[in-house]
């Protein structure tokens, strides 16, 4: 599997204008997906008639990320957008990826939800994000992520007609 870690914190007001900002900080380590040791061979899999077992998974990209933020109020505002030239990649080479973006929303959030979806061979893994809540400090990695921007939710009424 993949082994995520994140952590959301509150940003100073003086760069939102009247909105609440937040940073979200991830971290992806795919040594286990991509560990060859790991990779068992197919339960059909015969060394006798096909050969000795090679993995042939050897990167992972990711196809989605998806998020949903809870605010204090009770609303929840899902995420499904996000550039495709952040989008992880994996190989041996690369095997833990961080990254991290702000969102903007107006009113405060309370938790957040989400994940990634990856292609590694034929498989696809969904990967799941911790629950997050408020973190009193940045995670000792954040110094690693990769800074991909700020998404701006705007002001609705969340209510079913």
């Amino acid at each position: 599997g993949v082994l995520v870690d994140a952590a959301m914190l509150p940003e100073p007001s003086t760069s939102c204008a009247h909105r609440y900002c937040y940073r979200i900080f991830m971290r992806f380590d795919a040594s286990h997906l991509l560990d060859p040791n790991h990779q068992p061979p197919p339960v059909d899999w015969n060394e006798d008639e096909d050969g000795p077992w090679s993995p042939e998974t050897s990167s992972a990209s990711c196809l989605a990320r998806y998020f949903q933020f809870s605010t204090a109020s009770g609303r929840h505002a899902p995420l499904g957008l996000w550039p495709a030239n952040a989008m992880c990649q994996f190989s041996r080479n690369v095997l833990v990826w961080h990254d991290s973006f702000e969102v903007s929303v107006p009113e405060p959030l309370s938790g957040l939800i989400g994940g990634a979806v990856l292609k590694a061979g034929h498989r696809r893994v969904d990967v799941k994000l911790p629950s997050l809540v408020m973190e009193p400090k940045r995670p000792d990695w954040a110094e690693h992520c990769t800074h991909v921007g700020r998404v701006k939710l705007p002001p609705a009424e969340w209510t079913f007609d």
